[in-house]
């Protein structure tokens, strides 16, 4: 429902998670800006933007597409702001949705819908996947601009760019988006791999009966907050303790071993995406 509801008023710019569109509509579309001249790429990301979401936000806009008096925002607005039991603790959620969750990816999309919009009414070229996005420029001075652009629309929906995935590029050396590596002319995605079934690290155990009781019954209210982790700072830590270099440094020389010695994609590896 929500789906069927939405995606039709999403903005162009947006390719994840909508019918009919998907990772080769985005590459397709950055082919295009290329074409057209834009050779300037800031290749984003927005952190840790699932577990920010900020509740409050999040519902008003849905109150005011919905109304607060609609049946379907209030089954939407409990599941947001649902409390969190981990084993031991009953915590309030404050901000951000569940991954793996069917809705979220819909949540998510209809969040940042204001960005896009923002970003197209300022005249900044944009191809949005989720919470990977690429600004593109035919400058970099005009590239640093919408930068800035970006930066301010963000921060009106309590957003930001990782720092530590954000870096601006050109299409020669090239980088990687969506899986696919990108260098001058060539837009090459590597070939599908079986999927393996992926297991939970760890379940909470079941609450007990009398506390699962009280808190339908509404005696029980969370007090803390739960806070989710900051997984790309941890990965940002963890490569300065090692010494690893950032994956984005080795891009371009992994790209051309893959086509040492023929001027085709070595097709075990790689396959056109555009």
């Amino acid at each position: 429902m929500a789906v069927a509801r939405w995606n039709p008023a999403f903005d162009p710019a947006s390719y994840a998670y909508r019918p009919g569109l998907g990772v080769a509509d985005a590459l397709r579309a950055l082919a295009e800006r290329r074409a057209a001249g834009f050779h300037w790429v800031l290749d984003a990301d927005i952190r840790s933007f699932f577990d920010s979401i900020d509740h409050d936000l999040l519902t008003a806009k849905l109150a005011r597409w919905l109304g607060r008096q609609s049946p379907f925002y209030g089954w939407l607005e409990q599941w947001i702001r649902a409390a969190v039991w981990d084993g031991t603790e009953l915590s309030r959620l404050g901000r951000g949705v569940p991954q793996g969750s069917p809705l979220s990816p819909v949540l998510a999309n209809y969040y940042l819908d204001a960005f896009d919009r923002r970003l197209r009414a300022a005249g900044v070229p944009l191809v949005r996947y989720a919470d990977d996005f690429l600004v593109l420029a035919r400058t970099p001075f005009e590239l640093a601009e919408y930068r800035r652009t970006v930066e301010n629309a963000l921060a009106e929906l309590e957003l930001e760019l990782s720092p530590e995935k954000t870096r601006t590029v050109t299409f020669d050396p090239g980088f990687r988006f969506l899986g696919a590596e990108i260098q001058g002319e060539a837009i090459l995605l590597p070939f599908e791999k079986p999927k393996q079934p992926k297991k939970a690290l760890w379940v909470a155990p079941p609450m007990p009966p009398a506390l699962l009781r009280a808190f339908c019954e509404g005696h029980l209210t969370p007090q803390r907050r739960f806070e989710w982790r900051d997984r790309s700072a941890a990965v940002h830590t963890e490569s300065q303790k090692t010494g690893a270099a950032p994956e984005s440094a080795d891009r371009s020389v992994r790209l051309r071993r893959l086509l040492a010695g023929s001027a085709e994609p070595n097709l075990k590896s790689l396959r056109r995406a555009v």
